[in-house]
């Protein structure tokens, strides 16, 4: 009752996050024997990445971020800068703009927890240099390589596109289509999706399970 009461986005081996503020008894990261794929999305400014740190210090262990970003322009330069300064000294980071399943595979060969900040970066670097076909190809790769087993802790943040005007450009819509195709991919694989909303998380799956079910009866209980 009490996390019921508090709003907690649960794991099976303890809380993910929570709002409000855990307790400091609560606060003490324990590593889980059995490994999360969560997918962390939700809109701009919305609070993703701040939830993404905050659950992968709970989750505990050997931490690295695997950044997609690159440094093409000076804001760019300032975002990778303050990121670096929020995730302090306790963290490692890995800079992979492309090759973003080998750089994973890698990474759970020597890290308990790995963050992917962004899956949207990661798609735009690689829409604009391969194409389409491509990105579409690399996020099926990754996730078949999810989907076969990764000994590590994964959380990888991602962006809602469509929720806002349809773009006016061919590249953009094709943009748009492409990434709301690829978060519902990794979604299936993963144990647990989140919605980040005005920096609070709505579970949308948890333990591979959705956790809203329809009140009217499926198909095949019809009749």
């Amino acid at each position: 009752m009490k996390s019921e009461m508090r709003g907690r986005v649960l794991l099976d081996t303890g809380y993910l996050c929570s709002y409000p503020a855990p307790t400091p008894e609560e606060e003490e990261p324990h590593m889980s024997t059995n490994k999360r794929i969560v997918l962390i999305t939700g809109g701009a400014r919305s609070g993703k990445s701040d939830f993404a740190l905050r659950s992968a210090d709970r989750l505990g262990g050997r931490r690295v971020f695997v950044a997609t970003a690159q440094a093409l322009d000076r804001e760019m330069e300032r975002r990778i800068t303050k990121h670096r300064r929020d995730r302090g000294e306790d963290w490692e980071t890995i800079e992979e703009p492309y090759e973003l399943t080998k750089a994973v595979c890698r990474a759970a060969e020597e890290y308990d927890t790995i963050l992917v900040d962004c899956l949207i970066l990661w798609s735009s670097n690689l829409l604009l240099r391969d194409g389409a076909e491509a990105l579409s190809s690399r996020v099926e790769a990754l996730a078949s390589e999810l989907e076969k087993g990764i000994p590590a802790h994964i959380l990888m943040v991602t962006n809602e596109l469509g929720s806002g005007i349809v773009p006016e450009n061919d590249l953009a819509r094709e943009f748009r289509d492409r990434v709301g195709h690829a978060n519902q991919r990794l979604a299936r694989v993963c144990t647990d999706v989140v919605l980040v909303v005005c920096g609070h998380p709505l579970p949308l799956k948890h333990d591979g399970v959705p956790t809203w079910h329809p009140p009217w009866p499926s198909g095949d209980e019809v009749g």
